[in-house]
């Protein structure tokens, strides 16, 4: 994400009020537009399917289908993210660009076929239909796909194209939805199609960007396997991660208090919409983290390096490791203060919705 950063950092500093909201709406689109994308669109369809009166089991299972999927994508691309964040570092500190676009490729090559060998025999268990089973293959399979193209987009400077083209995704969507509207006909392989069409849309432009940016040696490397052997700390602390975000979906889902769907396929209504809720109100935390603490951070610790690197008197290098330690608890109090208040913000907007 440094790379996107620094520029989204330029932005934030502004001093006028338009380059700060205008910095922290190209920040959340840049790294949370993908997962935003597919909140927006569930409870689109859900609002137009309501709309035409379709019934709530029809809604609900649609809902379990794409969350499942999602969960499930973002669970296995856990595996992938770390490991290939600090590949890609260590391609462009090695002056080895021309690798990144290959090991793109490389990836995509892996992560899809792993993806849908774990997820195909749930859904076969299930016993979901064979259209539904081919139509949420493809989804989690542009899933992992997006997810991985977001993060290799994040070394580039184009916030504004990728802003773009969530929004230009979203704009195609909200017209697909209403045509449907309009003929009254809106079944679940038509809301799968719809889905797949807006992420198909989005990363085919994420990929046309990686390629217009990105010059290439060869069609794909599979280099960066080595880097899971060589850093297995980043395999499992990206794996759990995205498991210490998500598992308590899956308690809820397996407890009483869930809802099955469809086999393996659970949901848990009364839970699943405030958790949802919960996690979009730490999208202040991710822009703070890389458009503010990170950028400032990193100017600190370059500081700090290069008078390592140039064997700086004893009393410099003190007074750099200063200032760093010194940002560093800055940028962290000043990220949880900020947190705290959108987190009472939510509260309150939300209690009040739901009580009106």
């Amino acid at each position: 994400m440094a790379g996107i950063g620094f520029e989204l950092n330029k932005l934030l500093n502004k001093k006028d009020v338009f380059s700060k909201v205008g910095g922290y709406f190209y920040t959340t689109s840049s790294c949370l537009g993908s997962m935003i994308l597919g909140f927006v669109l569930i409870f689109s369809i859900q609002a137009i399917a309501n709309a035409l009166g379709q019934d709530s089991a029809t809604s609900q299972k649609f809902t379990g289908y794409i969350t499942n999927t999602i969960f499930l994508s973002m669970i296995i691309f856990g595996l992938f993210s770390l490991v290939l964040s600090r590949y890609i570092s260590d391609l462009i500190y090695s002056k080895r660009e021309k690798q990144i676009l290959p090991s793109f490729w490389g990836v995509i090559a892996i992560i899809i076929p792993i993806s849908m060998i774990i997820d195909a025999p749930i859904l076969i268990i299930s016993k979901i239909g064979t259209a539904d089973i081919i139509l949420l293959l493809i989804l989690l399979a542009e899933f992992v796909s997006t997810w991985t193209a977001t993060l290799y987009v994040t070394i580039l400077k184009h916030y504004k194209k990728i802003t773009i083209s969530f929004l230009m995704s979203m704009i195609l969507s909200i017209l697909i939805l209403l045509f449907f509207y309009n003929i009254k006909i809106l079944n679940m392989e038509i809301m799968l199609l719809i889905i797949i069409i807006s992420y198909g849309f989005v990363l085919t432009f994420l990929i046309n960007l990686l390629q217009k940016e990105l010059k290439k040696e060869g069609k794909h490397t599979y280099e960066f396997i080595k880097w899971f052997s060589k850093y297995p700390s980043l395999v499992f602390t990206g794996l759990f991660t995205s498991l210490v975000t998500l598992i308590h979906f899956y308690i809820m889902w397996f407890s009483k208090y869930g809802n099955p769907i469809q086999g393996l396929i659970h949901s848990s209504p009364s839970y699943d919409f405030p958790a949802i809720v919960a996690y979009l109100s730490t999208i202040i935390t991710s822009i703070t983290f890389v458009a503010i603490l990170e950028p400032n951070f990193y100017k600190k610790y370059s500081k700090y390096f290069k008078l390592i690197n140039s064997f700086g008197s004893y009393q410099e290098l003190h007074t750099a490791k200063g200032e760093m330690i010194s940002t560093l608890k800055i940028e962290l109090r000043n990220l949880i203060i900020r947190q705290i208040v959108v987190t009472l913000l939510f509260v309150i907007v939300i209690s009040k919705l739901l009580s009106d």
